[in-house]
């Protein structure tokens, strides 16, 4: 079925468990934030042990997006440190990978991930979604994908490092930071929904929201045309943005409600996830 509305867990309350779901990684550990059981794609936190490593040839049957929140890992020849990014698709060779110190990295699967040994057959590999390798640390702060600007009536101390946008389907990775903000009214103080699929991993700061505090580890899984807000941050806010269905645009309300910069947690979880709801406080790591 497809994945539900998950706003918002924090990372740390789910257990790490043991290998990944399909079998490509049996030496691992993960977390699986949100995953469609039908189709298999999912967004995953994968813990990689010291000295893990893969020295023969393979690819996966699922797109990889990646982007490291600790440590290091190195595929094909590349290495990804903290918070550097890629988006290997399907039937990408990997001739190699390792980590020598190990790793934790955010990853999302287009579909249940299967490692196949050898070079994927003629066609099979799309290389026009490759992003091979982005240190977000080296990119500037911009706008939006297409070179515009950011909605007016976001916080105007907010800015984008626009890091993937499908070529089919406009589906959109980026990064959003935004700072502090005191206003009684938080960035805005009215609802927003979009008309895609939005997802969110809370890199660091703090967010405050119609849901609660998120903090680094936070993460939700919102469909389309769910009213959320208004939202601010009295620490500022960094966070790793996903959508599906297209480019994120904001739909307002028409009038302003109202804003907490200490709302209680009150989570919308399916109800596997219901015993992990728990808040965390400031410090300590966010996985």
């Amino acid at each position: 079925m497809p994945r539900p509305q998950i706003e918002f867990i924090q990372s740390q309350a789910l257990p790490w468990k043991r290998g990944l779901y399909g079998g490509a990684r049996p030496d691992v550990r993960s977390k699986i934030l949100s995953i469609d059981r039908q189709v298999g794609d999912s967004s995953v936190l994968i813990k990689y042990p010291k000295g893990w490593r893969r020295s023969s040839k393979e690819y996966l049957t699922a797109d990889e997006e990646i982007f490291v929140l600790e440590g290091s890992i190195r595929i094909a020849g590349i290495d990804y440190g903290k918070q550097c990014y890629g988006y290997l698709p399907a039937g990408y060779e990997r001739q190699r990978a390792s980590s020598r110190n190990g790793a934790i990295v955010l990853t999302f699967f287009s579909a249940t991930p299967e490692a196949v040994a050898g070079k994927a057959a003629r066609g099979f590999y799309d290389k026009r979604g490759l992003v091979k390798f982005l240190n977000t640390r080296d990119m500037p702060w911009g706008g939006m994908a297409d070179g515009g600007e950011l909605d007016p009536q976001i916080n105007a101390g907010s800015g984008v490092k626009s890091l993937r946008v499908d070529p089919d389907t406009d589906d959109w990775t980026f990064l959003y930071a935004a700072m502090a903000q005191t206003h009684p009214d938080g960035w805005r103080g009215k609802l927003e929904s979009h008309t895609v699929v939005e997802e969110m991993y809370q890199l660091g700061g703090d967010l405050a929201g119609d849901r609660g505090i998120m903090r680094p580890g936070a993460y939700f899984w919102r469909p389309p045309g769910i009213n959320h807000g208004p939202y601010g941050s009295e620490s500022g806010s960094l966070g790793f943005f996903r959508t599906q269905g297209g480019m994120l645009f904001n739909d307002w309300s028409r009038n302003k409600v109202p804003f907490k910069y200490n709302p209680r947690y009150r989570p919308k979880l399916p109800k596997d996830l219901k015993k992990y709801a728990r808040e965390v406080r400031p410090g300590g790591t966010s996985y």
